[in-house]
């Protein structure tokens, strides 16, 4: 495959994945864990390390989340965006990683095709949640 194609490939696939993961980003409200998330984001960071402590979740997630909503603001858009955003840094590392390892670049194709499309891959994108940001550490400390 051309070195070119492949290229194009890649950021259409990129671009895709943006696409699937924006749309419709805030159509559904919070729900309890979310809210959660919003609670604990509008906490000082002393405060939300003490809660965090009585909870099984640590409190690094949080901790982003606040910065994250100071900077782009609390809309449930903005909030969301975050797991967006880790979601497609997955995709980078991803591709990253696989031409590291040299996989061949049709498998790298499909390897992306089935992280952009995967179900689960979109729904933690737009859950407020940690999951995409577990993601995104998992493959990039195999980068």
């Amino acid at each position: 495959m051309k070195k070119q194609y492949f290229i194009s490939i890649i950021i259409l696939i990129f671009i895709a994945s943006i696409l699937v993961r924006f749309l419709d980003l805030s159509a559904i409200s919070l729900w309890h864990d979310e809210a959660f998330s919003v609670i604990l984001s509008k906490m000082s960071f002393s405060e939300m390390t003490y809660r965090t402590g009585l909870d099984v979740h640590p409190p690094f997630y949080y901790w982003i989340l606040k910065i994250w909503s100071f900077v782009f603001g609390q809309s449930l858009f903005a909030l969301r965006a975050m797991s967006v955003f880790f979601s497609l840094l997955c995709l980078v590392f991803a591709y990253l990683l696989l031409r590291e390892i040299k996989i061949k670049n049709y498998l790298i194709l499909g390897i992306l095709l089935c992280l952009t499309w995967a179900p689960f891959q979109i729904q933690y994108a737009q859950e407020m949640r940690m999951y995409s940001l577990g993601g995104f550490l998992i493959i990039a400390s195999c980068y």
